[in-house]
């Protein structure tokens, strides 16, 4: 079964649910194994010896994971297994997508049990939403009951205002000089638009090298370190940088310098984070009862899980 849900849990608890008994000594366990029946061999997901008051059992389990409901077909030729193998052995099968009503009709004539194992659905794990340079640091506080975390979650929205681009002047001289007054004032009414990504900053020979993103960004940090909320900031350029102008003969201005105040506002809020714990549903279609199962955490994983990233958020651990 390669749902990620463990071998160890669909073993371990569906024969806890089948014998009810307080004292099961296993004999053995086998997982993908290959059993020699009277007449052919058979792989097998999960092969399980037990003894019950010096009475030794023999279970075969069956784990489909499927994206569909397990079929009749599938019951009668896993009954076929089932008889083929030595010492009668009880049959089960597990899966995660359901059965068709003939395989379930099968089954109780046949006395093969069906299981339907699922995770139940983690609750909605803490969310940050960060604007493009923003940041936000995570402290944890404690512990649930249920071994959740209480998250103190801070968010800072930094905000520029009063930017203003700082032209070179002897480079401006030139230009007037060589094209005139008219385009010098041309090129000194330039306007730039958009969000600071959208932006770009180009070298002597024309070619970005970097967007007002990336200003902002180093101005945030300074801001970050220096412990400041607010302050009046100044980027200097050491190597020549440029914006595109307003001129069609000039296309591109040259620029010493960027200032603007920037704001960091904070916002503060307290979330739980993920329980320790992953929980199950184990469903006996014979009877319909249903068992909750927990397994931690730390122990499982699912393949197709994606990792957790936080853009730009500092955790604490508890």
């Amino acid at each position: 079964m390669n749902t990620g849900i463990p071998y160890e849990l669909i073993i371990q608890q569906i024969f806890q649910e089948i014998l009810a008994q307080d004292i099961v000594r296993t004999v053995e366990v086998k997982h993908n194994v290959t059993l020699q029946g009277k007449t052919l061999s058979h792989q097998i997901d999960v092969y399980w010896q037990f003894e019950v008051g010096g009475i030794r059992y023999t279970t075969v389990v069956q784990a489909k994971d499927w994206n569909t409901a397990v079929d009749q077909g599938e019951l009668l030729k896993f009954r076929a297994v089932l008889d083929d193998l030595p010492g009668q052995p009880r049959g089960i099968v597990v899966t995660r997508t359901g059965y068709q009503r003939g395989a379930i009709e099968y089954a109780r004539a046949n006395d093969i049990l069906l299981y339907e194992v699922d995770q139940v659905p983690d609750p909605p794990s803490p969310h940050v939403e960060l604007t493009d340079v923003g940041y936000a640091t995570m402290h944890c506080l404690g512990r649930t009951e249920d071994q959740r975390l209480v998250l103190e979650i801070t968010t800072f929205t930094p905000e520029f205002t009063s930017g203003i681009f700082h032209i070179d002047t002897t480079w401006l001289e030139d230009i007037e000089a060589r094209f005139g007054d008219e385009v010098a004032q041309e090129v000194l009414s330039t306007r730039v638009y958009g969000v600071p990504r959208e932006i770009p900053l180009y070298d002597a020979e024309g070619n970005q090298t970097r967007t007002m993103r990336d200003v902002y960004a180093t101005i945030v940090e300074e801001t970050r370190n220096q412990g400041l909320l607010r302050r009046n900031a100044t980027t200097m350029f050491q190597q020549p940088t440029f914006l595109r102008s307003s001129s069609h003969e000039v296309p591109f201005v040259k620029i010493t310098a960027i200032s603007t105040t920037i704001d960091i506002r904070q916002t503060v809020r307290r979330s739980l984070g993920l329980p320790n714990f992953v929980e199950f549903t184990l469903k006996n279609l014979g009877d319909g009862t249903v068992k909750r199962i927990r397994r931690p955490r730390a122990t499982f994983k699912r393949p197709d899980a994606q990792p957790r990233v936080a853009a730009d958020a500092e955790e604490q651990r508890c």
